[in-house]
């Protein structure tokens, strides 16, 4: 997984947590895939000054890569989709190293694809190409199977990989 990679290439810590489960990887090696809530990408000396106050925690401020993972739902009998949400922000002489920042960004852009097109549903009235969303191949392989993309399952706006 690229979590792994970015975060070994790095010296970034991997802490994850699922309820109020928190687990540490410090060997990213060791990262279980699984059904997380939220992972962190930290520099290792951040995890090992602070304990990680979750509901306060910005990418930006303490220097993170800072990920909500989607997920597949169920609302009146159709699957969705929901984005996977990633905030980070790399400064030359930043808490989060640029060198990681750059890797990060260099990985997801190679395993996604963009635009996708937003639409209002149900009216399926296309308002907007949006760039900065970016797409997997598995998602559009679920797309393509039937299942609906939203930004939250109880979110109006719906999204495709191309226009429909």
């Amino acid at each position: 997984m690229w979590l792994r990679n970015v975060a070994s290439a790095n010296d970034l810590t991997i802490v994850a947590r699922l309820g109020q489960t928190t687990r540490v990887f410090s060997d990213p090696a060791q990262f279980v895939e699984g059904d997380w809530w939220r992972i962190l990408l930290l520099r290792n000396d951040v995890v090992k000054s602070q304990e990680i106050d979750w509901p306060r925690v910005e990418a930006v401020s303490v220097g993170c890569i800072d990920i909500t993972p989607g997920v597949l739902g169920l609302r009146s009998s159709q699957t969705i989709l929901t984005m996977t949400e990633i905030a980070a922000k790399g400064e030359r002489d930043g808490p989060l190293p640029w060198a990681a920042f750059a890797e990060f960004k260099r990985v997801v852009w190679s395993q996604s694809t963009s635009p996708v097109i937003g639409y209002d549903s149900p009216a399926r009235e296309k308002f907007g190409v949006y760039k900065d969303i970016r797409s997997t191949p598995e998602a559009v392989k679920l797309y393509i199977q039937g299942v609906m993309w939203k930004q939250g399952l109880d979110f109006r706006t719906e999204f495709s990989p191309e226009p429909v």
